[in-house]
C-alpha cells in the first residue's frame, strides 16, 4: 500500500522514491497529480522508521517552521511551501527538477584517470561556476545575519546539464539568525573544528564548511588526508582517532608550510591545474593553523565569490572542449596538442588612476605636490578562437571587466560581446544602451591588437584585445 500524507490544506500526496536522506529526515518525490513539481520533507520516527506522527512534536516543529518562514527571503533556498497536516511532522517543498546532489561529483568518474573525470560534465568551468554560485547564495544569507548550519554534500543540489551551474540549498531546517539560542548541528567530516568540539554553529563555521566542500569538489581529495593518514605512519597517527583529530582541527592542512602531512590524493598535488593562486590562498587562510583556531580569520563568502568569479574569467577552452587555466591544455594528450589549430586571445581592462605625490622634503612648498597618472590593469581574460566553420561564437564580457558593481547587474552577466575574426576582433553586441563604446583602433590585417574605450555612467575604462600565442 502506498504511503501518503496531507498538507494543512487537505491536499493528499502519495510518497514515491527517496530523493535524499539526512540525520533529521527524508525527502520524497511525490507521485504526479496534485504534487506535480513538488517534494515532501518528513521527519522520521526512529522507533518505527516511518513518518513521525506526534502532536507534541508537531507543535514544536510548526513553531520552528514559523521562525524559518519569518526570515528574510533569500534566492535559491528550497523553503517550506506548506506544513503537513497534524500529526505528520514535515512540509511540502519545491522539487529539484533537472538537478542532482552535489555529492555525486565528489568521487572521480574514473578513479585511475582524474584528468578524464575533471573534463566530464562541464569540466573545470562548471566546477568553478558552481562554487561561485554557491558562494553567492551563502553570501546573501550571511549579509542578512543568517547562518545555514549544515552545509554538506547532501544538502546542495546543482544543475544536471553540463552547460548550467545553478545551485540550490535544501534542508533549511537549521536556518537561523546567528544570535539565536545555542545551535550545534553539522554533518561529520563537514563541520568546523569549533562545532566538532561542541561550540554553536555560526556564520564563520559556514565559511569553513564551504571551503571543505570546495576543496573536495576541485581536487577529488580532502584537505587533511595526506601522508599522516598512511597505514604505515604508526599506530599513534592512524586509526579512527585521527579522523576525530581532523574534525577538531588538530591535523595540519596538506599545503600548510612546514607540515609533514603532505598531499597524496586526487589533484591535491597539482593545485595549479584546478585553481588560481588567489583561490589557493583562500584555502590556506581557512585550513591553516590560524584559520582552524581562530574562526574570525577565515575569508568571507564575498571574498570567495569575488576570487572564484575572477578565476572563471581566466579560463580558456581548447579545441577538444576542455577548460583550463592558461598555458597549454593539461587535459589533452601530446597528439591533441600537436594537432591544435586554436588561436588564443587576451582581453585586458585598464583604468586610469590619479595619485598624489608628496614633496620630497618638508621644506618644499605645497605647490610641489604633483599628480601622477597610473594606468592600472583591473581585469584580464583569455579565450580560444576556433577556426572550424560554425564554431566561432561571440565571447560575452562580464560587467566585472568594466569594473561595474551596480546592484542591477546579475553576477556573471554580460556588458557586451566580442567576436574573433581572422583580421582581429570586433565588438559584436552591447546589452545596455547606457554603455557607450568608442573605437581607438580598428582591426585590420596589419593590426595586432584592438583598442577601444567604454563609458558607463561617467566612468571610462580602456580595453585591449591582442593575440596571445
Amino acid at each position: 500500500m502506498d504511503a501518503f500524507v496531507y498538507d494543512e490544506r487537505g491536499n493528499r500526496y502519495v510518497l514515491s522514491e527517496v530523493l535524499g536522506q539526512g540525520g533529521q529526515g527524508v525527502v520524497y518525490r511525490v507521485n504526479r497529480g496534485v504534487g506535480r513539481g513538488l517534494a515532501v520533507k518528513v521527519l522520521i520516527d526512529p522507533s518505527t522508521g516511518g513518518v513521525l506522527q506526534d502532536e507534541a512534536a508537531y507543535r514544536s516543529y510548526l513553531r520552528k517552521l514559523d521562525r524559518i518562514l519569518a526570515l528574510p527571503e533569500t534566492p535559491n533556498l528550497a523553503m517550506p511551501l506548506a506544513p503537513l497536516q497534524k500529526p505528520f511532522c514535515g512540509y511540502i517543498m519545491r522539487l529539484m527538477e533537472g538537478m542532482e546532489e552535489f555529492m555525486h561529483h565528489l568521487i572521480p568518474v574514473n578513479r585511475r584517470d582524474l584528468e578524464e573525470s575533471m573534463c566530464a560534465g562541464g569540466g573545470l568551468q562548471k566546477r568553478l561556476a558552481v562554487l561561485r554560485n554557491l558562494a553567492v547564495v551563502l553570501n546573501a544569507l550571511h549579509n542578512r545575519g543568517i547562518l545555514y548550519g549544515d552545509l554538506s554534500p547532501g544538502n546542495v543540489f546543482i544543475s544536471t546539464k553540463s552547460s548550467e551551474a545553478e545551485v540550490w540549498l535544501i534542508d533549511v531546517d537549521n536556518l537561523a539568525y546567528e544570535n539565536d539560542s545555542f545551535r550545534n548541528f553539522g554533518t561529520p567530516s563537514y563541520r568546523a573544528p569549533e562545532v566538532a568540539r561542541g561550540a554553536p554553529d555560526t556564520i564563520l563555521s559556514d565559511r569553513y564548511s564551504f571551503a571543505l566542500l570546495a576543496y573536495e569538489y576541485l581536487t577529488f581529495s580532502k584537505p587533511f588526508e595526506g601522508t599522516m593518514m598512511d597505514a604505515d605512519a604508526g599506530e599513534e597517527d592512524f586509526g579512527d582517532s585521527i579522523y576525530e583529530r581532523v574534525e577538531r582541527g588538530e591535523v595540519p592542512y596538506v599545503h600548510e608550510p612546514g607540515t609533514d602531512n603532505r598531499a597524496r590524493n586526487g589533484l591535491s598535488r597539482r593545485m595549479d591545474l584546478v585553481m588560481t593562486p588567489e583561490v589557493e590562498a583562500l584555502f590556506l587562510q581557512t585550513f591553516g593553523e590560524k584559520g582552524r583556531r581562530d574562526p574570525r580569520t577565515r575569508p568571507s563568502m564575498r571574498k570567495w565569490k569575488d576570487v572564484l568569479e575572477n578565476a572563471c574569467g581566466k579560463l580558456v577552452q581548447c579545441e577538444k572542449g576542455h577548460w583550463y587555466l592558461g598555458g597549454s591544455c593539461p587535459w589533452c594528450t601530446e597528439e591533441d596538442r600537436a594537432a591544435s589549430k586554436s588561436q588564443c586571445y587576451r582581453l585586458r581592462t585598464y583604468r586610469t588612476a590619479y595619485l598624489l605625490e608628496s614633496p620630497e622634503s618638508e621644506t618644499e612648498d605645497e605647490e610641489a605636490v604633483k599628480v601622477r597618472t597610473v594606468r592600472e590593469l583591473v581585469y584580464e581574460m583569455r579565450w580560444s578562437w576556433q577556426k572550424e566553420p560554425g564554431r566561432n561564437r561571440p565571447v560575452p564580457v562580464p560587467w566585472r571587466a568594466f569594473g561595474c558593481r551596480r546592484r542591477d547587474h546579475v553576477p556573471g552577466s554580460a556588458a557586451f560581446e566580442i567576436r574573433s575574426q581572422k583580421t582581429g576582433c570586433t565588438v559584436e553586441k552591447i546589452f545596455d544602451p547606457r554603455l557607450r563604446v568608442v573605437m581607438k583602433q580598428t582591426a585590420d590585417s596589419g593590426l595586432k591588437a584592438l583598442r577601444f574605450t567604454a563609458v558607463y555612467w561617467g566612468t571610462e575604462v580602456e580595453f585591449e584585445i591582442a593575440k596571445d600565442g
